[in-house]
């Protein structure tokens, strides 16, 4: 597998020397591609810098990103160079902090593990000797970086949007059923990232109107001429007493094998996205008898479920008003 090396430039060529060595001794077959990370200042001993760290690794791609003026990493550049194939190396012995802070929170992200950072117990020199002059640490990554997500409140803005997007504040007049929804999505989704709802609280509050979608989703199939005939052709019977999801299923898979009505078409994944929200809230319901420990995945699952509901209904101009 071919390594990359991602290295911040530096204008002390001794340091560049001393960090390269020690690449070079935990990399003997070197490096197919280096990433420099350089500023206006470092940018000057660009050539100097570029012959040492050939002089360890010889022949290789070599990819410059020059830095913003404060120091932070064009995002589209970074982006870019951090899709290259193979094993990625991240040295962030050298630069400013801002620069090797996102160096650092990057190779989080990505989930890397060679990430490695240049520790001097004096000023650097040819003759420094690791373990006593200086250490080549490698780093630790950064945990439970997905609840700092939660404390960005990023999400909590893009997911109270779409809802509020979807329902509308005439929406909630109009209809009991549509406020209950919201209350409860907003609920759900507030108790999420402030921490204040467990799992099972959130899924309970997101949940609330699957019962009434299910039903209004039958209820519209009944009514529509277009619906029923292709029921009635097909052997599906739409005023059966069972379970409406298996009847909601038999539908449009069928449908969606034949017919194209986008009007039905853009509601023939939302018996299976109920099915599964259903599950989630029975088990909810009973979690002290079925000893199932729901996580904050599955709390976040349910609420990008609920929503791909709300926004497939929504299409359906008809069914959404009956609501």
């Amino acid at each position: 597998m071919e390594n990359t090396l991602y290295i911040v430039a530096n204008i002390n060529l001794e340091t560049v020397n001393l960090v390269a060595s020690c690449l070079h001794r935990r990399y003997e077959e070197g490096f197919s591609k280096i990433v420099l990370f350089e500023s206006r200042e470092a940018e000057k001993h660009d050539y100097a810098q570029t012959q040492i760290l050939r002089e360890y690794f010889g022949s290789f791609e070599k990819s410059v990103i020059l830095l913003n003026d404060d120091g932070s990493i064009p995002s589209e550049r970074l982006y870019s160079v951090f899709q290259y194939e193979g094993n990625k190396v991240i040295d962030l012995s050298n630069g400013p902090k801002v620069t090797t802070s996102a160096l650092y929170m990057a190779s989080t992200l990505c989930r890397l593990t060679d990430i490695y950072c240049l520790m001097l117990h004096g000023k650097p020199s040819p003759d420094m000797i690791e373990g006593k002059d200086f250490e080549y640490l490698k780093l630790q990554r950064i945990q439970g970086i997905e609840k700092l997500a939660k404390l960005s409140y990023f999400d909590l803005i893009y997911y109270t949007e779409e809802v509020k997007a979807l329902i509308s504040e005439d929406d909630r007049k109009r209809s009991g059923r549509m406020k209950a929804i919201y209350d409860g999505m907003l609920q759900g989704i507030g108790g999420f990232f402030a921490d204040s709802m467990d799992a099972r609280s959130v899924i309970n509050n997101v949940t609330i109107g699957v019962e009434s979608i299910m039903n209004a989703f039958l209820d519209y199939l009944r009514a529509n001429p277009t619906a029923s005939g292709f029921a009635t052709k097909n052997s599906i019977d739409l005023n059966y007493k069972g379970d409406p999801i298996g009847i909601l299923s038999r539908f449009c898979k069928t449908y969606v094998r034949t017919e194209w009505d986008m009007q039905l078409i853009c509601l023939c994944t939302v018996p299976g996205l109920l099915s599964g929200l259903r599950d989630y809230r029975n088990i909810s319901a009973h979690y002290t008898r079925n000893h199932v420990i729901l996580t904050d995945d599955n709390a976040r699952t349910v609420i990008n479920m609920q929503i791909e509901v709300l926004k497939c209904v929504h299409k359906n101009k008809t069914l959404w008003r009956s609501l």
